[in-house]
């Protein structure tokens, strides 16, 4: 994240110690004091946690995008999947019964062949 005053880069973690230290140079004494530079934290707080939230909300809906996406692709795999499987059921269902079909039409054929033999 980039600091709105100083124009600092910083990771989010850095945030209370970028204010303390180094932002708006404050001294951190033990005791609580009224600071100048108040309304200057109030200022600085209320950019950052406005942009952090900016930045929450639209990784959310990168993650939603995210995971619509990994459900379609999933999806999709299962129709392939199961297309794959249901194809290889159905070829082998078709070359069994051609066979089964092919070896009866034979003999048919080769019945009604005897028989016209017979009545010749």
């Amino acid at each position: 994240m980039q600091c709105n005053i100083c124009k600092h880069i910083l990771c989010r973690g850095d945030f209370e110690i970028h204010i303390r230290n180094n932002c708006l140079q404050l001294t951190s004494q033990g005791e609580h004091t009224s600071n100048p530079n108040e309304p200057y934290i109030e200022k600085h707080l209320s950019n950052m946690y406005n942009r952090v939230y900016k930045l929450e909300n639209e990784l959310y809906e990168l993650q939603k995008v995210l995971f619509i996406f990994l459900f379609v692709l999933s999806i999709i795999g299962i129709l392939l999947f199961v297309g794959t499987f249901f194809s290889y059921i159905t070829h082998s269902f078709i070359s069994t019964a051609y066979t089964i079909c092919l070896s009866s039409f034979i003999e048919t054929l080769a019945l009604i062949n005897q028989i016209f033999l017979l009545l010749s």
